[in-house]
């Protein structure tokens, strides 16, 4: 009994321990959501339609959404880039969920079979669906008081070169150059 209470209490302290070492990251994902939905102290949310924020220790995808799970994903490895924009950080991260969070509201109602990737490598997105997020990532960080302008298209370039992604990697996706050009689109 004693080593299924400890077992426990450890698992409990990591999850703590995770949730205390990104704590500014869900802030900022609270703020997006309360753009979104509105403040949940004000109006009615369902809250089964708000997707969870999970961090992931992987490293090929930057960030997802899962519209099975609905879950928003985002790396480790893409908040250590987040995080060398220094000041910057929060809105860095703040484009990358809100991009899902965009992901989210379009799939509300729809049937989709695999999650929505911030960049993909086997399915299918197009450029318009691409476009959407990314300007609804833009409108969400702007609401939420993070909105740089300009500062995008350097997110966008920091994370294909971090990630090594090329033209290439992209089968039915936009290019990291049809990417940048939404970026630059938006900042216009």
């Amino acid at each position: 009994v004693l080593l299924v209470v400890s077992i426990l209490s450890t698992s409990l302290s990591s999850q703590n321990l995770e949730k205390t070492k990104y704590s500014g990251l869900f802030s900022v994902y609270e703020r997006l959501i309360t753009q979104v939905f509105g403040d949940a102290s004000e109006i009615a949310i369902d809250s089964t339609l708000l997707p969870a924020l999970k961090i992931k220790k992987s490293s090929s995808i930057i960030a997802a959404y899962d519209p099975i799970k609905k879950e928003i994903w985002i790396e480790q490895k893409a908040i250590a880039v987040c995080r060398s924009f220094g000041q910057d950080s929060l809105t860095a991260f703040s484009f990358i969920v809100a991009h899902e969070l965009g992901h989210h509201l379009k799939s509300i109602g729809t049937d989709f079979e695999h999650p929505q990737y911030f960049y993909a490598l086997n399915y299918t997105n197009d450029l318009i669906d691409e476009r959407q997020a990314d300007t609804f990532g833009a409108i969400c960080t702007y609401l939420s008081g993070l909105y740089k302008k300009d500062f995008y298209s350097k997110l966008l370039n920091k994370l294909y070169t971090t990630y090594n992604i090329t033209s290439a990697h992209l089968d039915n996706y936009p290019t990291p150059h049809e990417r940048i050009a939404i970026a630059e689109d938006i900042d216009s």
